[in-house]
């Protein structure tokens, strides 16, 4: 896996663009990757791009992201946007965002990047939609 990392100090945003060939590990590897790199702030959004990762997860692999994020909340006090290309990894990332939005990480899932981004600027979104 290859990966795009953006960490913008004036949009409080990062983005991460992952590509290619991506597991599970592969994913929870870049999520520490990113809380450990000395620009990365907690107050950040963080928008994640999966249209070009080539991997198909099974539901179980997605709720193991989730579950694996939980306890690392307070690294992410900012909004979570991750974009996906299919309807099926939307429907199986859209239960992932609830799971999330239930232990208090503000995420979303989107197939468009400026839908995403637009969620990420509006102070009004903190829930899911």
């Amino acid at each position: 896996m290859t990966y795009e990392l953006t960490i913008s100090d004036k949009d409080n945003l990062v983005t991460v663009i992952p590509k290619g060939t991506c597991t599970i590990t592969d994913m929870k590897a870049l999520v520490y990757l990113v809380i450990r790199d000395p620009l990365y702030k907690p107050t950040y959004d963080l928008l994640i791009d999966k249209r070009e990762v080539k991997y198909t997860p099974i539901v179980c692999e997605v709720l193991e992201v989730s579950q694996f994020l939980a306890p690392l909340k307070q690294h992410f006090e900012g909004k979570i946007a991750i974009v996906i290309d299919s309807e099926l990894f939307y429907s199986m990332f859209k239960l992932s965002s609830q799971y999330m939005s239930k232990n208090r990480l503000n995420s979303n899932v989107f197939h468009d990047p400026g839908e995403a981004l637009a969620w990420i600027k509006d102070p009004d979104a903190l829930k899911v939609h």
